[in-house]
């Protein structure tokens, strides 16, 4: 009997990283498969571009986040006349990821017709990887993943809000803004 509850166990720890599994590689072969797209802008930006972790003016959580992360993966679809097919398939493609389980819900926004997901997997206080997705029917789609170690979405979001508050130089990732425009 003994052997019986051990081998279910086993089956179910295997089956349930087998699931976690597969919802990244989903995610890398999406990435990957785009990358090539000419309609896309495909971006890797290392996490040194995100601050100096030495810059005495960063506050301690800031620097732990930079240090949580490896890189940022980023893949851009500007909406046109001509691929407002495509974005919609991409949307729908990009949601379906998404709609993983393995996939926990951070934050959703909207405003108009702009929406924004956010996304990780790992648990509270050790985040392996950020997904980020941002949709507009008037201007296209941004898919960001965050890939790091022992991420914490605390950290994180202190990051991010020091980004916005202009504390956090984000001048090497303008193109990316620029893109929409």
């Amino acid at each position: 009997m003994f052997k019986i509850i051990n081998f279910i166990t086993w089956l179910i720890v295997v089956i349930v990283l087998i699931i976690s599994c597969s919802s990244d590689a989903e995610m890398q072969n999406y990435f990957v498969k785009h990358q090539q797209d000419s309609d896309f802008l495909a971006i890797d930006i290392p996490s040194s571009i995100l601050g100096d972790v030495n810059n005495k003016e960063l506050p301690l959580e800031a620097k732990e986040a930079i240090e949580s992360f490896k890189k940022l993966n980023v893949l851009a679809l500007k909406k046109t006349e001509l691929n407002a097919p495509k974005y919609e398939t991409e949307k729908i493609a990009i949601n379906k990821i998404l709609a993983n389980k393995s996939y926990k819900d951070l934050m959703h926004f909207k405003d108009g017709t702009n929406l924004v997901t956010i996304k990780y997997l790992g648990n509270d206080t050790s985040v392996d990887q950020f997904i980020l997705f941002g949709s507009s029917n008037d201007k296209g789609l941004v898919l960001v993943r965050v890939l790091g170690e022992k991420m914490d979405a605390n950290k994180a979001f202190k990051l991010f809000s020091l980004a916005r508050s202009g504390k956090i130089d984000t001048s090497k990732i303008q193109n990316l803004k620029s893109f929409f425009n």
